[in-house]
């Protein structure tokens, strides 16, 4: 058989503008637009690379899940978290963010992916 079955989460980049907090609505439906049920355990976080899972995240999202059962997640940010990405004063950051839900008694699975790119502000 040929073909292909991929199973990688959706790829979408994050572009930040630190000390800005942000809220963002992700809906989750199947090939013909039906909403997805999402109850269960939904973890969103943002690290500077893949390859020190061990290290802590360096942000994670407040994930609100009250309209779940209509395959919606709403995830945010607050203006202390992006400002944070910066540490040390940089002037930009770049790193790596998922999101990843586990239904009750399930295998997780992760929804999104990407990189994120934060960049510093003027007015503080």
């Amino acid at each position: 058989m040929d073909g292909v079955i991929d199973l990688r989460p959706t790829v979408c980049t994050l572009l930040l503008y630190a000390g800005d907090g942000f809220t963002i609505k992700l809906s989750c439906l199947d090939t013909e637009g039906t909403p997805i049920d999402i109850t269960g355990t939904v973890s969103a976080q943002i690290r500077a690379d893949r390859i020190h899972p061990n290290d802590p995240p360096l942000v994670s999202f407040i994930a609100s899940l009250v309209d779940a059962y209509l395959g919606i997640i709403i995830l945010s940010l607050t203006s202390a978290q992006t400002a944070d990405l910066l540490g040390n004063n940089a002037d930009k950051f770049t790193g790596v963010w998922d999101v990843q839900w586990t239904p009750a008694d399930k295998e997780p699975r992760t929804l999104i992916q990407g990189t994120v790119e934060c960049v510093a502000d003027v007015t503080r």
